[in-house]
């Protein structure tokens, strides 16, 4: 995700793209290697019960905001020459999933809360 394009509003961005001009693909750190490699994740938007929501809304605050994932000082995947989520797409989870300040209404939350999750029909993962 470069700098001029919005995680939010492009889908496609989600997920980064392979090209060799991709900002992942071609690293600039010295000594870095142009390997890479992405993980994605399949998760539900409203859940069953607050404790459920709770869980992944944890899981997304560690990965977006745990010193030993954004501090190089405490990183542990740094001696391997692995790089941590830029900030920008730290900021896109939390205001995408957390937040909803995006407001694409993607937010987690447990059924009967949210603008999603309250309408009728909808049921919990």
């Amino acid at each position: 995700m470069d700098g001029g394009h919005s995680f939010s509003n492009d889908p496609t961005a989600w997920v980064q793209g392979n090209s060799p001009d991709s900002p992942i693909a071609d690293p600039s750190a010295s000594g870095a290697y142009p390997l890479i490699g992405t993980a994605n994740g399949v998760a539900c938007t409203c859940y069953h019960s607050r404790d459920q929501e709770k869980s992944l809304a944890g899981v997304m605050s560690y990965i977006s905001d745990a010193a030993i994932n954004v501090d190089l000082e405490k990183a542990s995947w740094q001696p391997a020459g692995l790089a941590p989520l830029s900030k920008q797409w730290r900021a896109a989870i939390k205001t995408t999933f957390l937040s909803n300040s995006d407001g694409l209404n993607l937010e987690l939350e447990p059924v009967g809360k949210g603008s999603v999750c309250s309408q009728s029909g909808i049921f919990g993962g």
